[in-house]
C-alpha cells in the first residue's frame, strides 16, 4: 500500500530509507487500529473521530525539521513561570483561488515534526509515536463546545483534550503498557489549569 505523507518526505538527511520504512510501518499499523477502534466504537460521535484520524493517517503530509523540538516559550500559569516547548504542529490552510468567474476553495495540510524527537536512531521513538498520533487527531471537530462544556476547559483546551485522549487510545490499541502512556503524558496538566488530566488519561486507556 502507497501512502500518500510520502510526497511530504523531502529531507534526505534526516529522513533515511530505516527511517521512512519505520513511519511506513507505523502508520499501516496505525490504520489497523483504528478500524478496531471504528468497529467497537461506543458511540456515533467517537466512531466519527476514529474515521477522521484513519484519514489523516492516510492523506496528511509530514514535514520534518532539524532539533528535539519546533519551538519554546515561557508563560505565566497563575504565580508561577513555565517554560514549554512545541513537539508537533498540524498545520491547517484554507486558499481561495479564483480563475474566470469561478472560485475554488483549496485546503493544504500537513504536520511538523522535529527529527531528534520523533525518532531514536533509525526508528521511531515511543514519545515520537504518541507525538505523532497526537497530531493525526487534530481536526475540525463538530460538538467541540459541548464538550468543553462538559468538561469545563475552553475551546483550545478541548480540541487538545480530545487529540490527547485519541493518541493514547490509538497507542493502547497498538499493544503499548498503560503505564507507559500514562508516563508520556507526566506534567501535560499544566496545558489545562487545574483539569484532573491523568485521571481523564488513566479512564482513556482503561
Amino acid at each position: 500500500m502507497v501512502f500518500g505523507f510520502l510526497k511530504g518526505l523531502f529531507q534526505e538527511r534526516m529522513l533515511s530509507k530505516k527511517r521512512v520504512h519505520s513511519l511506513t510501518e507505523f502508520r499501516k499499523m496505525a490504520v489497523q487500529a483504528l478500524g478496531y477502534l471504528i468497529n467497537h466504537a461506543k458511540s456515533d460521535y467517537e466512531k466519527g473521530l476514529y474515521i477522521l484520524m484513519k484519514q489523516n493517517v492516510h492523506e496528511t503530509k509530514l514535514i520534518f525539521h532539524a532539533g528535539h523540538s519546533l519551538s519554546g516559550m515561557a508563560k505565566r500559569v497563575g504565580n508561577s513561570l513555565v517554560y514549554g516547548v512545541t513537539k508537533g504542529e498540524h498545520v491547517n490552510q484554507i486558499q481561495l483561488v479564483q480563475k474566470g468567474k469561478s472560485v475554488f476553495l483549496i485546503r493544504n495540510h500537513y504536520i511538523n515534526l522535529p527529527a531528534d524527537h520523533i525518532f531514536d536512531g533509525e526508528r521511531l521513538s515511543f514519545q515520537g509515536l504518541i507525538t505523532l498520533s497526537h497530531e493525526y487527531a487534530h481536526f475540525p471537530k463538530r460538538n467541540l463546545r459541548g464538550f468543553a462544556n462538559h468538561f469545563g476547559v475552553d475551546m483550545e483546551q478541548s480540541e487538545e483534550l480530545i487529540a490527547d485522549m485519541l493518541a493514547a487510545r490509538l497507542a493502547k490499541t497498538l499493544g503499548f503498557k498503560e503505564h507507559d502512556i500514562i508516563r508520556h503524558f507526566d506534567g501535560r496538566e499544566i496545558v489545562y489549569l487545574g483539569f484532573p488530566f491523568r485521571e481523564f488519561i488513566k479512564r482513556a486507556v482503561s
